[in-house]
Formats: structure tokens, C-alpha cells, sequence
């Protein structure tokens, strides 16, 4: 399991195809069923030794020389990727903290339709909640009794 706060990959499937989502460990778990987890994209840190190596303020300036040294530094994951692939989505739902009623938002990425990312989180819901999509439109999303 991944700790709290890593970015984890999830597959689901709508008709017969399979898309990913994304989203911080344990938020969308608690809003859906049947997603499968596949990995962590957080990449890890690691140190780094630098050589030393002569710096310039500008090209054909005067040089500094800098003496090697340890670097901690990000490896492993997507490091070419600015961003996670495809669209925002955002799960909302009110909870009560004993003192009034808030809006808790859950940000995820997500690959394929919006149409079936719908359609997926009306038959895999586990609680009530708002389904905003990347344009802003609300979808209502309700559990069968």
C-alpha cells in the first residue's frame, strides 16, 4: 500500500475498455468500487554525488570553481512528464465536522470520456457524492438502496 499522499495509478473499465485515473492514496477509494490499483508515479529521492565542475554567471564570464558534492535529488517515475495525463475531474461531498457542513474535494485525473467516467461512478459508487466535470458541469452521483 502506498503511503498517504503518494499519487497512485488506477485501471477501470467502461464498456469493454480499460482507462486510467489518478489520484492521491485513500481519496478515491472511499467514493468507488472496482478500480484496480497499478502503481506509485511519485518518483523517489536519492542521493546524487555532482562532480566538481567550473560555474559561470554568464557565458564568457570569469569561472568559479566548484568543488564535488552530494545532491538529493527526484529519480524513478515519469520525469519528462510535466503534468498526469488527461482531464480533472473532482469528487465533492458535504461532511458534517460537529460544527457545520463542508464541502470535501477530492481532485483525480482521468483517461477516457467523460461521458463513461460517469457512467462508471453511477454503477461503482460506494457513498453519494457531486461528480464536477473538466468544464465545470455538476453530475449528481446516488447509491442504489
Amino acid at each position: 500500500m502506498a503511503k498517504a499522499g503518494d499519487i497512485i495509478e488506477f485501471d477501470w473499465e467502461w464498456a469493454d475498455e480499460t482507462h486510467k485515473l489518478f489520484s492521491k492514496a485513500g481519496d478515491v477509494e472511499d467514493f468507488l468500487d472496482g478500480l484496480s490499483e497499478q502503481t506509485s508515479v511519485n518518483r523517489a529521492p536519492v542521493q546524487v554525488a555532482v562532480g566538481g565542475h567550473t560555474r559561470r554567471r554568464y557565458p564568457g564570464g570569469p569561472g568559479i570553481s566548484v568543488s564535488g558534492f552530494n545532491r538529493t535529488t527526484l529519480l524513478g517515475g515519469d520525469g519528462n512528464r510535466a503534468t498526469l495525463p488527461g482531464q480533472n475531474a473532482y469528487l465533492e461531498r458535504e461532511v458534517s465536522d460537529g460544527t457545520g457542513v463542508k464541502v470535501e474535494v477530492t481532485t483525480i485525473t482521468f483517461t477516457g470520456p467523460y461521458t463513461s467516467l460517469y457512467q462508471y461512478c453511477l454503477a461503482n459508487a460506494k457513498v453519494a457524492f457531486n461528480l464536477r466535470s473538466p468544464d465545470g458541469t455538476v453530475d449528481e452521483i446516488t447509491i442504489s438502496d
